[in-house]
């Protein structure tokens, strides 16, 4: 939902703002999730979540590679993207066996 808007808030704001104002809105979309009384509320956290996480990590993977040195510019590039691939897995596990224990 929120890509069309990247490029025109990032020119904008710059990249610093934009990864703040994400990182703001997903905290955001965190504490509607947490304080979720049902379902709606639950559905309407993640959205708002969906929404500020491409603004974190598409300014973010651009800026690493900015400040990087031309040297280190692939290795930067490939340790911001590694651990977002082991979260996932990592939470996938956690999730099957959580839903494995509710029933």
């Amino acid at each position: 939902m929120s890509i069309p808007f990247i490029p025109t808030v990032s020119q904008y704001l710059g990249r610093r703002r934009t990864i703040l104002a994400g990182s703001f809105v997903m905290c955001l979309g965190a504490g509607l999730q947490t304080g979720a009384r049902n379902a709606d509320m639950f559905m309407a956290s993640r959205w708002v979540l969906g929404f500020g996480i491409p603004f974190a990590i598409v300014n973010a993977s651009a800026l690493i590679g900015e400040l990087s040195y031309a040297k280190e510019r692939p290795i930067m590039t490939s340790l911001y993207v590694k651990p977002l691939s082991r979260d996932n897995f990592k939470h996938s596990d956690t999730l099957t066996i959580n839903r494995a224990a509710q029933f």
